[in-house]
């Protein structure tokens, strides 16, 4: 058999397996709500602290017309595929809009240690979920879903 022929009978097989993974990897989300939009970001190295750990910056694009508020909640976590993920803490922002505009609120945390002994990179990622508080009308929105940024792997 020719090695071609060999190639396209693997094929099906290869793309099976890789399917799952496709399918499984988070697109970066955001959600509307009332005038505003918020985009949970992906996380960054952003620093060295003074003992020499890793810094990471965990930032959300909020997007929101005029005479609002929103008010955002963040929750960080580290992905975990042999059990539920290890959540890391909730940051709220409240961030009052007075005309169309962009905000970036973020938060800087160490990297943890969550895995494994011999495991050296974390995978963290955070969700947000939004309420629109202030408006024209004086009515607050409804908690949006929780949308989750991509998740990075970041080498301790």
């Amino acid at each position: 058999m020719s090695f071609m022929r060999k190639a396209l009978t693997m094929l099906p097989g290869v793309a099976a397996l890789s399917l799952p993974m496709v399918l499984s990897a988070p697109a970066n989300a955001y959600t509307s709500s009332n005038g505003c939009s918020v985009t949970p970001e992906a996380p960054v190295f952003d620093h060295l602290n003074g003992t020499g750990q890793k810094v990471i910056k965990y930032w959300t694009n909020a997007l929101c017309s005029g005479d609002r508020t929103v008010e955002i909640q963040d929750r960080r976590y580290d992905d975990d595929w042999t059990s539920a993920d290890d959540p890391y803490g909730t940051t709220t922002y409240t961030i009052t809009f007075t005309e169309f505009a962009a905000a970036n609120p973020s938060v800087t945390k160490v990297l943890p240690d969550a895995d494994a002994w011999g495991d050296d990179n974390e995978e963290m990622y955070h969700s947000t979920r939004f309420r629109v508080t202030g408006t024209l009308d004086g009515v607050t929105s409804a908690w949006t879903a929780w949308e989750r940024s991509p998740v990075v792997t970041f080498h301790r």
